[in-house]
């Protein structure tokens, strides 16, 4: 992957830190709704990207199913700088009412 990222010019990183952008809609559909869209000139993409991970992180069942679409080939086997830990004071997003919009 690394010579794909050099042969077009596209930073590692970027595609890294992103790359929740794409599991959340690809693996989690349903769950888009509690991010909301992404709110060109009010945000930047990272932080779409950090609301995105937030959904992700709090579902163990949607983090393990980005990590088997990956194990199988159907996501890229990338990942940010961050792990997926459900922190104690977060309670996981069933309710499709609920939102995490933040700003």
């Amino acid at each position: 992957m690394s010579e794909a990222f050099r042969h077009h010019g596209i930073d590692r990183n970027t595609i890294a830190n992103t790359a929740s952008i794409a599991e959340l809609h690809l693996a989690g559909k349903e769950m888009v709704p509690l991010v909301g869209q992404f709110r060109q000139g009010d945000e930047t993409l990272v932080n779409y990207a950090q609301r995105c991970t937030l959904v992700i992180d709090s579902d163990p069942e949607l983090s393990r199913k980005i990590d088997l679409m990956k194990a199988n080939g159907q996501l890229l086997p990338i990942s940010g700088k961050r792990s997926r830990v459900l922190h104690s004071h977060m309670q996981p997003l069933r309710d499709a009412t609920e939102s995490i919009l933040i700003g």
